[in-house]
């Protein structure tokens, strides 16, 4: 989960990991004929036509020396034998919600290999930039990756994510069920592409991914493995890095030290700002962020900054930019749950130094809470209001955060659980 990655551990991670896994496995399964495969495997959910290409655009093409010159500082990345020529597909997809959309992504061809191959998706790692996505630029390093899978005969294919790449919208970042829907669609309009050019995606799927990438891997096998991609099902795994554990693990991390200050403030105002698009977690900025930068910190993310810039307009420390609470590993000693309770699942105390719309934590989920009301149903997982002002305040009590059962379905949509 690091913007800044090392070309070495991109590389170990997206070459070797699966090229040295024995891709010769995947040769004598039975795959689709070309007729089959040329027909656009589409899924319809009302009116959204999943996995339809809308225009296919070739962004890149490179000879095999090319390639292996290029990628000569990623460590253990083998020789490429084959030349690839990559595209940029905008294919229709849906929102978290369902709504019609678009997405990009990439599809990475080797020159002059047709037939049966094999289909690897690469699932990139944080990127709040649209112009950064693979489908845009031209010295992007996951395009390089994806490039290389096809260098060794296999077919490279790496979704932008939604909101990245030419497509409207803000980047939807740490959100489960849209890069795994991003993916699968790409992966149906990869079929029809490359069917186009004589080649059959075989039904196993190789499936890598790096920092949010790993994370998304895990859910996009989850899903290929239940049937949600048709005849494609998961040849192998590799997800490295991933925040798999977001209230266990990289909440706590964020505010105890193990992340540095500067990164940690860059992941929780992108996951904040990306979340409240979907969960509405808040109405008004100064709830998530304090007053210098409650107008800032949104706008930052909205795709259109690099991250350099992002990084500028942040704070150093994570608790100047955010005031809401301070999600902790365990407890305190005081509030400690009784014996023999789940302790994995962070809690969220009030930061008494905050200047901003307080916020009170909530032991338990409950539809109806007395003096609170749920704007809505599918928030009530993260927030909640009081219709009438604190005493002395004048300003109605806005907000609150509660822990939430495991089982909670908003969690499970969040791919939290």
């Amino acid at each position: 989960m690091t913007p800044q990655v090392p070309k070495t551990v991109v590389a170990t991670l997206g070459t070797a990991a699966l090229v040295a896994s024995g891709v010769s496995a995947y040769v004598t399964a039975s795959q689709p004929s070309l007729a089959e495969a040329a027909v656009a495997n589409t899924t319809t959910h009302g009116h959204v036509q999943r996995g339809a290409i809308v225009s296919v655009v070739p962004v890149a093409q490179l000879t095999a020396e090319q390639l292996t010159t290029a990628s000569a500082d990623f460590a253990g990345a083998p020789a490429s034998r084959y030349g690839v020529t990559a595209y940029r597909l905008i294919y229709r997809t849906a929102e978290h919600d369902g709504q019609p959309t678009t997405a990009s992504g990439l599809v990475i061809l080797p020159n002059g290999k047709r037939g049966a191959l094999t289909p690897t998706v690469y699932l990139h790692g944080t990127n709040p930039t649209k112009a950064a996505a693979a489908t845009v630029d031209d010295n992007s390093e996951d395009r390089l990756v994806t490039a290389l899978f096809a260098g060794q005969g296999l077919v490279g294919i790496a979704p932008d994510y939604l909101g990245l790449g030419l497509v409207p919208g803000r980047p939807q970042y740490l959100d489960s069920r849209t890069e795994t829907t991003s993916s699968i669609d790409l992966l149906l309009a990869a079929r029809t592409f490359a069917a186009q050019h004589g080649v059959v995606l075989k039904r196993d799927v190789l499936v890598t991914g790096f920092s949010q990438g790993g994370r998304a891997s895990v859910a996009l096998g989850r899903e290929l493995s239940r049937g949600a991609a048709g005849s494609f099902r998961v040849g192998e795994i590799r997800a490295v890095a991933g925040p798999y554990d977001l209230l266990g693990s990289e909440f706590p991390a964020s505010f105890d030290g193990r992340l540095l200050p500067s990164t940690a403030t860059f992941y929780l105002a992108y996951l904040v700002t990306a979340w409240n698009e979907r969960l509405r977690l808040y109405d008004d900025p100064r709830v998530a962020f304090q007053a210098k930068y409650a107008k800032t910190v949104p706008a930052l993310f909205d795709g259109t900054h690099g991250e350099d810039e992002i990084r500028q307009g942040l704070p150093g420390f994570a608790v100047e930019a955010v005031h809401t609470g301070v999600p902790e590993a365990h407890p305190a000693p005081d509030r400690s749950p009784p014996p023999g309770s789940p302790r994995s699942r962070p809690s969220l105390r009030l930061d008494p130094t905050s200047a901003g719309p307080p916020l009170q934590r909530h032991e338990g989920h409950r539809r109806d809470c007395g003096e609170h009301h749920c704007l809505r149903s599918c928030t009530e997982a993260a927030r909640c209001r009081r219709d009438r002002p604190r005493p002395g305040s004048g300003r109605p009590h806005r907000h609150c955060l509660r822990r939430l059962p495991r089982d909670h379905p908003h969690l499970q949509q969040m791919g939290l659980t």
